[in-house]
């Protein structure tokens, strides 16, 4: 049985905001920065910044050190030509939607992931078309993800984002008072202890949100992996623990969604889950949504698939691919060919779609199976679908029923025929049934074969 999902408070991750410096090229107004500092939670409710009861006074002297010592940076990019309309849609096909509310008053994913709808008051358009081009560049442990978007595509989601000015009565009253010494802001800023959370140049770094240890015991693993969870928000896209998977909310077809990540540990292999964890790859073309950049280093990519296979209750390591003898793989090619796998699940590096194929009936490319999928849960997948992937998956119970019941005359050798297939693939099904016809004709002077009639 998989360990229980922690509860919300239940991860042990430090209190982490964004560096506070070169504020004057990202505020758009010192006003709201004012208004922030004397009380965070009427700007934005339910942030985890908190109300530290400072005073008018104070408030304005903070506000003075951080406006007067953050020199304008350059940015790189313009926001002039954007459509709001086609950004609103970029927001929740690209997965924005996942982790950002838009709306006051709504939750988002995790309290840690800011409420947006007031980010029009709050930022400067130029250098929100640079966070979002490059996070990494302004906060280097950020946890937004880098997204692969072009920067017409960027220009639209920042005239969209600069059209949510929820709150701008929680600022009308306050007004930003330059003064003439900046002492007692700092003074200020040491007494509140701001620097535990921020970045902040002349004072000492803050502590990271979390912390990876040596320690490989199983508690200690799910500890971290939980941590970087959600501090990454991941349950923003996918489904963790039994929880998560918001971004299915707002998507028109549910079916587009990011996967589930139960059972991952065991779906696929270690070593494939680290490398993809550092440089995600597109699995299903098709799609608009993609797994984004997190920068993660190895270490951190190693203490997700730990986390994963710790889940799953199994080794964090790759299972071993047997040799197969020729006459098995081929025997798995004319029974995939025969259940007509390949008519759900892309068979080759093509990344175009025939234009008479709906992406909605495509899977996962089985090409990637010999270097993502764990030989074992290929078997299991296929033995009992419903029960790996739940009721919702599209892919037909084949060799058994829901009863486990065979359906077929030679349910598990047909499953270890077409595992060891998909394991020692080397080029398309439909090249190498090409292959196989022409060498059968050549020997045996025999019509074309029907491999779906073919009687096993």
């Amino acid at each position: 049985m998989a360990p229980a999902a922690p509860a919300a408070d239940d991860t042990g991750l430090n209190a982490f905001g964004p560096p506070l410096n070169a504020l004057q090229t990202k505020i758009a107004d010192p006003n709201w920065l004012v208004a922030w500092l004397m009380k965070p939670s009427s700007v934005r409710p339910g942030t985890i910044m908190p109300d530290s009861g400072l005073s008018a006074d104070e408030a304005q002297a903070i506000a003075y050190y951080l406006w007067t010592t953050s020199a304008p940076a350059k940015t790189a990019g313009s926001v002039r030509g954007g459509d709001a309309r086609q950004g609103e849609k970029l927001f929740v096909t690209r997965g924005c939607r996942g982790c950002h509310a838009v709306t006051a008053g709504e939750s988002g994913a995790s309290n840690r992931v800011p409420n947006l709808s007031g980010i029009g008051l709050k930022v400067k358009g130029d250098w929100l078309f640079d966070w979002i081009k490059s996070p990494r560049r302004y906060h280097p442990q950020t946890a937004m993800p880098q997204l692969s978007l072009s920067d017409d595509e960027i220009r639209h989601l920042v005239a969209f984002l600069l059209t949510r000015k929820d709150g701008a009565r929680d600022i009308a009253g306050v007004k930003f008072s330059p003064g003439d010494d900046t002492n007692n802001g700092k003074k200020l800023i040491a007494r509140y202890e701001c620097i535990k959370c921020h970045e902040l140049k002349g004072f000492p770094l803050p502590t990271p949100a979390y912390e990876l240890t040596a320690d490989t015991g199983k508690d200690a693993v799910l500890k971290k992996g939980r941590q970087m969870i959600a501090y990454y928000n991941c349950r923003g896209c996918h489904q963790i623990e039994g929880s998560g998977g918001t971004i299915a909310e707002f998507l028109e077809r549910k079916t587009f969604a990011p996967p589930t990540l139960e059972g991952e540990g065991a779906r696929v292999q270690t070593s494939w889950l680290v490398h993809f964890l550092q440089q995600p790859a597109t699995l299903r073309p098709w799609l608009e949504m993609r797994m984004p950049n997190y920068g993660f280093s190895e270490q951190q990519a190693k203490t997700v698939a730990q986390y994963m296979a710790a889940l799953a209750n199994v080794e964090a390591k790759d299972e071993p691919i047997v040799p197969a003898a020729d006459e098995a793989t081929a025997r798995g090619l004319r029974r995939l060919a025969h259940f007509k796998c390949i008519q759900c699940h892309p068979a080759t590096a093509d990344k175009q779609l025939p234009a008479d194929v709906d992406p909605e009936n495509l899977s996962i490319n089985l090409t990637l199976a010999k270097s993502r999928l764990r030989p074992s849960w290929i078997k299991d997948f296929l033995t009992r679908p419903k029960a790996i992937a739940g009721t919702q998956t599209r892919m037909p119970a084949i060799f058994y029923n829901t009863e486990g019941v065979a359906k077929v005359d030679q349910p598990d050798k047909d499953i270890d025929s077409i595992a060891t297939y998909l394991l020692h693939m080397t080029e398309s099904p439909d090249v190498a049934l090409a292959k196989l016809e022409a060498a059968r004709k050549h020997e045996q002077q025999a019509p074309a074969t029907d491999w779906s009639k073919m009687d096993y």
